[in-house]
């Protein structure tokens, strides 16, 4: 989620990030001004909120501004592994947020 105004509406990290992962990340950006319904269903307290889904259930969330460092090990971290077959590893259900 972001603001469509201001220096969170302006973020690359999240952007640049996407472009490295093609194809294993897609990143979807939500004007949360434009789109308040979103940020109740997905309980956004503030800007930028970084929302990290697979096979639609909420993995895991990043609030506030961090460096593209500290996204990158983020992501790695709770993004799943691909199997030896290349396939997504399966979510445990476990709540990593």
């Amino acid at each position: 989620m972001l603001a469509g105004r201001g220096p969170g509406g302006r973020r690359a990290g999240p952007a640049q990030l996407a472009a490295e992962l093609a194809g294993q990340l897609k990143l979807v950006k939500v004007d949360a001004d434009l789109s308040p319904e979103v940020s109740r269903r997905f309980e956004v307290q503030a800007i930028p909120t970084l929302v990290l889904m697979h096979h639609g259930q909420v993995v895991a969330t990043q609030t506030g501004a961090a460096p593209v460092s500290t996204l990158r090990s983020w992501l790695t971290e709770h993004l799943p592994q691909p199997d030896a077959t290349g396939a997504d590893a399966p979510w445990t259900g476990e709540d990593r947020r």
